[in-house]
């Protein structure tokens, strides 16, 4: 089954997030983002545009492009993983800090989420709450 192909928006302007319904691409490679979120309907050319990933956390969220998400640790502190596209993969991406690579800290999303399914939650996303990769990196940073 393929998976669905679906988009949010963040307009950055208006600091709001949207469902894009539709998007228009020009010949000069620009888009329109046709957006439902809490206002209504509109057209927005300034929308930041993510991907659904095809995949879900334990609550059976979908996982966009851009959300933080983190491991259940038991009551331990984890790190907060921001999703990404991995173009040298072609696949979804979780930013691991821990790994000794610093040149590669990307480990496949979809690994990820299959091995550690029922542990893993989107806590935020990185355009609406920043603060949650900036907080874990200062404490990451102090050990």
């Amino acid at each position: 089954a393929m998976k669905p192909i679906k988009f949010r928006a963040w307009v950055e302007n208006r600091k709001i997030m949207g469902t894009a319904l539709a998007i228009r691409f020009s010949r000069d490679g620009h888009y329109v983002a046709h957006l439902k979120d809490e206002t209504g309907f509109h057209w927005e050319t300034e929308a930041i545009l993510m991907q659904f990933t095809g995949l879900h956390d334990r609550h059976g969220k979908e996982i966009y492009e851009g959300d933080i998400l983190q491991l259940d640790g038991g009551g331990k502190e984890m790190p907060c993983l921001p999703v990404e596209w991995n173009p040298l993969s072609a696949q979804w991406c979780v930013r691991a800090p821990w790994l000794k690579d610093k040149s590669n800290p990307l480990v496949p999303l979809e690994a990820y989420v299959s091995m550690n399914f029922c542990e893993l939650e989107i806590l935020g996303n990185i355009y609406e709450h920043p603060h949650l990769l900036t907080e874990r990196q200062r404490k990451e940073e102090e050990t």
